[in-house]
């Protein structure tokens, strides 16, 4: 009788273990596939009605004091043409639109910085900026800056799945005169 406990034991212990394992198993396997975000389209467009060729020079700004500046990378918009870029994905933000027409190393930091040059004639510079929870907007430097509509760096403005920014006249009008010397 002692002997068929002791197999019966076994037996159950076994069928015990294998159940746990396979409850373990599915458990794990829901966590897994509850966390994964569904795959969403984001569409991002820039369109150039500026009456000017742009380029954008696109850097990584390291710091604020001393202007140093990495991995600068140049995209050609011609006057009423258009960027555009499709994705699939759980995540893209609107400077990913950029990032689409330009190879970078894996060693590079992301740009927070883009100089648009209307026609080597003017340009501005946008720096990355978000709303801060303390009211008003910060660039990346956390300094104190006006909320800029005008800026697709803007991360707190430009965060939707579907985003079409047009550069205007009013932007050419309104960007600095370098003389010619631009770039």
């Amino acid at each position: 009788m002692k002997q068929q406990q002791i197999v019966m034991g076994i037996v159950i212990k076994s069928q015990l273990y294998r159940v746990i394992k396979q409850m373990s198993l599915a458990l794990v396997a829901l966590l897994l596939f509850s966390c994964e975000k569904e795959e969403e389209t984001y569409e991002y467009s820039i369109e150039n009605k500026s009456g000017q060729d742009i380029v954008f020079k696109l850097y990584t700004q390291m710091k604020r004091t001393d202007n140093s500046i990495q991995d600068v990378h140049y995209i050609h918009l011609p006057k009423g043409e258009k960027l555009y870029k499709e994705y699939y994905s759980s995540y893209y933000s609107f400077r990913s639109l950029f990032q689409n027409y330009y190879t970078a190393s894996l060693a590079e930091l992301p740009f927070n910085t883009v100089e648009v040059i209307y026609g080597n004639k003017k340009k501005k510079i946008l720096v990355e900026q978000y709303e801060s929870e303390k009211g008003g907007c910060r660039n990346i430097f956390e300094e104190k800056v006006p909320c800029d509509e005008r800026n697709p760096l803007n991360r707190s403005r430009y965060q939707n799945k579907k985003e079409h920014f047009v550069f205007t006249p009013e932007d050419y009008q309104q960007a600095e005169d370098c003389q010619g010397d631009c770039e």
